[in-house]
């Protein structure tokens, strides 16, 4: 009768072990091409090396242990989904013993050689630094993307802390123009990510070309959709630059115009006619110069950020 339950007990005892198993993968050291859906542990510093991509696909969870950091100086690519995102988290995610907080790990560094960082449905919890951009010109896109618990600040650029609202998702865009010219022209040597899922590329040098979208359809959202909010701001603060400063001149003009006018002594009834056009060109020219100011001041804007 006992020799019945021997089978299902080792059976049992062996799923537990490789389960066991599974769920304690170790990464450190340099990594690229695509990390599959998963949990891993990261040791130490893991590294994305210059002219390397690494690509992680939805579902992946990355645990890292006390001081750890994910180093990157080539292209990271987190391709979340939302009901199954990337997670950049603590060891202490699933702990029993420990809760997770803040300090847990370094979080995430971006230096200046990086070739930039796209995530779309992303979490960063329980850093240091969570995401630390340390360039102005390094293109960055987070789609959806949310930061919380990280002790220092959530996200940094260039040592700027940047206003987080704490586990919400949100989009960030910056420095875009520099990979235009993927878009353009694509990258040599790489391979697409499409509807059948993605393909590696251990060539020296090459970074991926183009994301699949949640509908599966191609498209390269990476490079060919960044937004172009400088080009766009400058036509609408140069429009209203113009219209500004010609209100203001012809409120200034009427104004004079008016002020002549009543001097002289001709065409007015009372002098509360002549104050009330007075007033109104004056209006006109005051209103005019505060348009022009602030455009004139989003179009400088535009050329700092």
């Amino acid at each position: 009768m006992k020799t019945e339950h021997i089978l299902p007990v080792t059976i049992g005892i062996c799923l537990l072990a490789v389960s066991v198993a599974s769920a304690e993968i170790y990464l450190t050291g340099a990594i690229e091409d695509t990390l599959g859906s998963g949990r891993y542990r990261v040791r130490e510093v893991l590294q994305v090396e210059e002219g390397k991509t690494l690509v992680i696909e939805a579902g992946t969870i990355l645990m890292f242990e006390n001081f750890s950091t994910l180093l990157v100086d080539g292209l990271l690519i987190a391709l979340g989904e939302k009901d199954n995102p990337v997670e950049f988290t603590s060891i202490h995610r699933d702990s029993l013993e420990s809760k997770p907080g803040a300090f847990d790990w370094n979080g995430i560094k971006i230096t200046p050689r990086a070739e930039g960082v796209y995530m779309r449905h992303a979490r960063i919890f329980y850093g240091t630094f969570g995401l630390s951009v340390e360039s102005k010109t390094t293109p960055i896109l987070l789609e959806q993307t949310s930061l919380r618990e990280n002790g220092y600040s959530s996200l940094t650029r260039d040592g700027d802390i940047m206003e987080v609202w704490e586990g919400l998702p949100m989009d960030y865009r910056w420095n875009e123009e520099p990979l235009r010219k993927y878009a353009r022209n694509g990258i040599p040597g790489t391979k697409e990510i499409g509807r059948g899922g993605l393909n590696k590329n251990r060539s020296a040098g090459n970074a991926v070309s183009a994301l699949d979208d949640r509908s599966g359809e191609l498209g390269v959202r990476f490079f060919s959709t960044s937004p172009r909010w400088k080009g766009a701001t400058r036509i609408v603060t140069a429009s209203s630059l113009v219209v500004g400063v010609t209100t203001w001149i012809i409120g200034a003009v009427r104004f004079n115009k008016h002020r002549d006018t009543y001097n002289s002594g001709k065409d007015y009834r009372t002098v509360n006619e002549a104050d009330d056009k007075m007033n109104t060109a004056r209006g006109f020219a005051i209103g005019g110069m505060v348009l022009s100011g602030v455009s004139a001041a989003g179009i400088g804007v535009t050329f700092v950020f």
